[in-house]
């Protein structure tokens, strides 16, 4: 009786997945129109990203899956994301296809909280929506017009500076959901909210830890709270890759499976050779164009210390493999992403080494130490370090 007693106990302790059903409305919306909802769920400790479309015809629009508990929806509509937070049960929702920044929910136990969340970043929400759609209409418009046209260079500043005033909207607006928090700490929906302060740039990381350290024990055991442990953790390794990037730093680790099947572990080539990282993809022109110049001093530098590691970015598998074929090139060649079924167990090398535009190279002594980091293969300056 103790043992069926334990047993029931501990099935009572496991989350369990309900049906969570939403049923929309859209105003001002076409006939028929996609929208794009994706969230986070977790299975046997691994999280995974489910990404559905629905449509919405005549302005209605129907969607249904299980979770477990309070989970963050985000919903694109008409160009522009939406949080919402649902829970099992029946969920009313109502969007606007015209400002799909304001929503109302009801349905939930946190009905209160997205109406008080609404109510402080409506405005900058708006501004926000305001100047994504003039950066959309501003591309779309210097990518239609002919490369001889003489207004296209305005074009482009013009683009460029819709993306300014976007990125100033969008600093605001982190700025403003920072303050809520402060000022609801207790809300359930917090543990996402500081999530979503986690961008590439980590201007918030410092203030997110401190905050995440006052949420409750049910705040961070709850879904979403878990979820943010997770951001936490990934974000202080970028930041610990981010300080390795520079010259003089020790060059961050990786593993990876080369085409050719080969374990490429980078700590193993320590006090052996120099490796020359050369991060490019089937698809950049500038990248394969660099391609004979490495392969002449690489065919130069044979029997010298010298390992060059191409990384590819690219994400289709089956196109880097064809370029590898065509292009013969004689050093390892493996992808910069690894991919998992767990969400947080993808990793990306080109991520990890802050690669923002390609080609790029990344040269490391034999201690482990990045000595040079180029934007073309610098034949002369690599050189420079084989003969030290």
């Amino acid at each position: 009786m103790k043992r069926l007693s334990f047993v029931l106990l501990l099935f009572c302790c496991l989350p369990v997945s309900a049906v969570s059903t939403l049923n929309g409305k859209l105003k001002n919306s076409p006939d028929s129109v996609q929208l794009e909802i994706n969230y986070m769920v977790e299975k046997d400790g691994k999280w995974s990203r489910v990404v559905d479309e629905v449509t919405a015809i005549n302005g209605h629009f129907f969607y249904s899956c299980n979770i477990s508990n309070l989970t963050a929806f985000n919903i694109y509509c008409n160009n522009i994301l939406r949080t919402i937070y649902v829970e099992p049960g029946d969920v009313q929702l109502q969007l606007d296809f015209e400002a799909p920044y304001y929503y109302n929910l009801n349905g939930t136990s946190v009905d209160m909280e997205q109406q008080v969340l609404q109510k402080q970043i409506f405005k900058i929400d708006s501004l926000y929506c305001k100047q994504i759609r003039q950066m959309l209409v501003a591309l779309d418009t210097y990518r239609v017009s002919p490369d001889t046209s003489t207004i296209r260079d305005s074009l482009r500043q013009q683009f460029l500076q819709f993306v300014d005033s976007k990125d100033s909207a969008y600093r605001i607006r982190q700025q403003v959901i920072l303050s809520f928090i402060k000022t609801h700490l207790s809300y359930q929906i917090v543990p996402d909210l500081l999530s979503q302060l986690l961008d590439d740039k980590q201007l918030l990381l410092d203030s997110v830890i401190c905050l995440s350290q006052h949420l409750s024990v049910q705040q961070k055991e709850s879904n979403m709270g878990k979820l943010l442990a997770k951001h936490l953790k990934r974000a202080e390794q970028y930041r610990l890759c981010k300080q390795s990037r520079s010259v003089g730093n020790e060059a961050p680790d990786f593993t990876r499976v080369s085409a050719l099947g080969d374990t490429i572990h980078l700590v193993n080539y320590r006090n052996k050779k120099l490796v020359l990282l050369d991060f490019w993809a089937s698809w950049c022109l500038p990248c394969r164009k660099q391609i004979p110049v490495i392969k002449s001093f690489y065919d130069e530098c044979k029997g010298e210390d010298l390992e060059v590691i191409g990384i590819s970015v690219d994400n289709d598998e089956r196109e880097w493999n064809e370029v590898l074929l065509k292009e013969k090139m004689p050093w390892q060649q493996v992808l910069a992403v690894r991919k998992s079924d767990d969400f947080f167990e993808t990793s990306d090398i080109s991520e990890c080494y802050q690669i923002q535009t390609i080609p790029a190279y990344i040269l490391i002594d034999k201690r482990g130490v990045i000595v040079e980091c180029l934007d073309h293969a610098d034949k002369e300056r690599i050189k420079k370090h084989l003969i030290q």
